[in-house]
């Protein structure tokens, strides 16, 4: 069964879970949506003083590097972190409601990625600059975000699945994604690194979708852009195929396991 099965017929209730999540979350909060958007506007404007005004790091135009770098990022390891645990911990709900997991991950990813959405606005305003709102870079970032997302419900399916039978998977992630933080070109350009650290940019998976922004609405190397499209798509396809291999073999044995 491929995990894109029934998520169209599906599409309603999901949809209506994901304007639930979003209601409880902002009830009876001051700010409401406010506190969702501090964290990566914080961490944009904290890297940005770092680099750009402490250590004065001499990138072209490294305000729109950084955004197409840290926004992206912060929704993939967010996303991640949220989700590894997600079956786990709504356990009451798949085994007594017979839930669809593929439903409860999608509001989960749906909520998410509405937050990143909205970030990547908000800091394209505040940082003024105005080739970020002009057509063919919102044209660029809708492909670009929409092959992340592709990518990400896969991802999440397949960890969320591991974690309901190695329950000790969301710790060694955390761990893992905050190494690859330091050695993944964010917020510096990878032409910084040295030669035998591109190779672990090479095999970093997740960079390939932080270059599809970069190359696309920072440096505008749309040659480049090109190629990195293809290694995304091949990306996603191979996740796919890997969580549908999985889903097909132990989507029974996850209710025994929960």
């Amino acid at each position: 069964m491929n995990i894109y099965q029934d998520l169209i017929s599906q599409s309603e209730l999901i949809l209506s879970l994901t304007m639930a999540q979003l209601k409880a979350r902002y009830r009876k909060t001051y700010a409401g949506l406010v506190w969702v958007l501090v964290n990566p506007i914080l961490t944009f404007w904290v890297q940005a003083i770092i680099f750009k005004i402490i250590l004065k790091v001499d990138i072209a135009g490294y305000y729109v590097f950084l955004l197409t770098g840290i926004v992206p990022w912060i929704f993939i390891t967010s996303s991640l972190v949220m989700t590894s645990g997600l079956f786990v911990n709504h356990r009451n709900a798949l085994l007594a409601l017979k839930f669809d997991p593929k439903v409860l991950l999608s509001s989960q990813i749906l909520d998410n990625f509405i937050n990143y959405v909205l970030s990547f606005f908000i800091l394209s305003i505040l940082i003024q600059n105005k080739n970020l709102l002009s057509f063919p870079v919102l044209g660029a970032f809708l492909l670009n975000s929409l092959l992340l997302l592709a990518f990400i419900y896969s991802l999440t399916f397949f960890v969320a699945i591991i974690n309901v039978f190695f329950r000790d998977t969301q710790y060694i992630l955390q761990f893992a994604l905050g190494l690859l933080y330091f050695v993944t070109p964010i917020f510096y350009p990878r032409e910084l690194l040295d030669s035998y650290l591109n190779y672990v940019v090479d095999f970093n998976i997740f960079y390939i979708f932080i270059e599809l922004f970069q190359t696309s609405m920072w440096n505008e190397d749309y040659h480049r852009y090109g190629i990195v499209i293809m290694k995304a798509i091949l990306a996603i396809l191979t996740m796919t195929g890997i969580t549908t291999l999985l889903w097909s073999k132990a989507r029974h044995r996850i209710y025994l396991k929960l």
